[in-house]
């Protein structure tokens, strides 16, 4: 069965645009001539892949899944000529998907260190629930997924597919205003404020609280750390963020370490889909991750 690039081409173009007239504008040629090519394809692959509108034409499901492909090979092509092309760094847009903590206090030194080596790659942001990160890499919304976990070795099978690598160990800390509390006392704990209900940020706090003191208060999602920590000021409860966080982020006046309540450790992991290889963009912003985390100094371990 043969076919050629230029016809596939007409063929992605006119499946886009929704027009003969349009696609034979893009393409400089007439619209006999883009006629003839998609029915080449059509007889070749033995199945009708448009039917015609009122304004314009639509893919049938043979139309739809020769889409599909079509895109992949045409990305496939493209990745070689990025690839074998002297001296070239790699190109394009990697999709990184990741938990809201990590998107407000790690991400921002990714992107520069991306931008500063790999300056022909584009990254597109995603704040995605811990939930839904290895979903995100599987269906290819997202070609890096970035979220926490409490402990690597106790983690959950994820989809079949998946690949998964520790970074490295983020601590957290209790913010909140300054309490009553301390060593043998009930603390007066009115919720514990959360950033992500999935995210194993505050698993550790709770419990703590659980098993020091058995109380175990209700949580109340933020929306983002800097909801938590405007939260947390009010008096409203106390949150787990990474300790720069109480310094950096704008609105933390009045927020502090609360001395009485344990930091914990959450884990870093990289995530992406395993089942094939990955492009050469991608592949690199995985590799620029893996070397920043590499570089970081090993947190000291803190007091439960």
């Amino acid at each position: 069965m043969d076919f050629t690039f230029r016809q596939l081409r007409t063929f992605r173009d006119a499946a886009e645009s929704g027009s003969l007239t349009l696609t034979a504008k893009r393409l400089g040629c007439s619209q006999s001539n883009v006629t003839t090519q998609i029915r080449t394809l059509e007889t070749r692959f033995g199945a009708q892949l448009f039917v015609r509108t009122p304004s314009g034409v639509q893919l049938t499901p043979a139309g739809r899944t020769t889409k599909e492909f079509a895109d992949r090979l045409f990305a496939a092509v493209d990745e070689m000529h990025s690839e074998l092309r002297p001296g070239a760094g790699p190109t394009g847009t990697v999709t990184v998907a990741s938990t809201p903590l990590l998107m407000e206090y790690e991400i921002g030194d990714l992107v520069r260190d991306c931008r500063r080596r790999h300056p022909g790659v584009t990254l597109a942001l995603r704040a995605t629930s811990a939930a839904d990160v290895d979903e995100a890499v599987t269906t290819g919304q997202a070609d890096i997924g970035l979220t926490l976990v409490a402990d690597p070795a106790d983690q959950p099978a994820g989809p079949a597919g998946i690949s998964r690598q520790t970074l490295f160990e983020l601590p957290l800390v209790p913010v909140g205003e300054p309490l009553p509390g301390g060593p043998g006392h009930q603390p007066a704990v009115e919720h514990v404020l959360v950033v992500d209900p999935a995210c194993a940020s505050h698993d550790g706090l709770l419990r703590h609280l659980r098993a020091r003191y058995g109380i175990e208060p209700p949580t109340m999602e933020a929306g983002s750390a800097r909801g938590a920590i405007g939260l947390a000021c009010a008096g409203l409860g106390v949150t787990m963020l990474p300790e720069r966080a109480v310094t950096e982020a704008p609105g933390a006046a009045g927020a502090t370490v609360v001395p009485w309540l344990p930091g914990t450790t959450a884990h870093v992991q990289a995530v992406w889909n395993g089942t094939g290889r990955l492009a050469p963009a991608a592949a690199a912003f995985l590799e620029l991750v893996r070397q920043a985390a590499s570089a970081r100094p090993r947190p000291a371990l803190m007091a439960a």
